[in-house]
């Protein structure tokens, strides 16, 4: 885990997938600690049901067709749910082999093409709109610009007073 809190984040998400694709494996107690997931049932997991809930979270349903968009999240939504599933895979460093079903399925092929796929939809502005895009209402343009009109006259007030007493030395 690289921050506090990552793992706990990535816990959460291996719970989520695991209770959108694997409900019928395991009690709810299980998935409530990720280290309580069964070895066995980790390596079951196949690539195919990642993308499904990939797909299910950005476009809000596992299976989707050619007029599709993905409304529901953006690809480093996705990104960041790879790397999560990927921190609980057996065999990290292997990558997926989709006929044998072997390896780390976060790293498939197939995978990635639902995130590429995403990332064409918001560069052709179809996809979600990053909240840091939303235009600024009026009301939190005008706080901005008061505030930095007050850092400006604080700062110029400061100078102001450095002049003073250069000169005042001189006298």
């Amino acid at each position: 885990g690289s921050m506090p809190g990552t793992s706990k984040r990535y816990a959460k998400y291996l719970q989520e997938f695991l209770a959108f694709g694997y409900k019928e494996h395991f009690s709810l107690v299980e998935i409530q600690q990720p280290g309580a997931v069964p070895r066995d049932l980790l390596l079951s997991i196949r690539s195919e049901k990642i993308v499904e809930w990939f797909q299910f979270k950005a476009y809000g349903k596992a299976i989707i067709g050619e007029e599709d968009q993905p409304k529901e999240c953006q690809s480093s939504t996705l990104v960041s749910y790879k790397k999560g599933l990927s921190h609980f895979m057996p065999r990290q460093m292997s990558p997926w082999d989709p006929v044998n079903h072997f390896g780390n399925p976060t790293r498939s092929e197939a995978l990635n093409a639902v995130i590429s796929k995403v990332k064409k939809f918001e560069v052709r502005k179809q996809g979600v709109e990053t909240s840091a895009r939303q235009p600024l209402e009026y009301k939190e343009y005008e706080n901005i610009l008061q505030l930095i009109k007050q850092k400006a006259m604080k700062i110029n007030k400061i100078e102001d007073e450095r002049k003073y007493f250069k000169t005042s030395a001189l006298l």
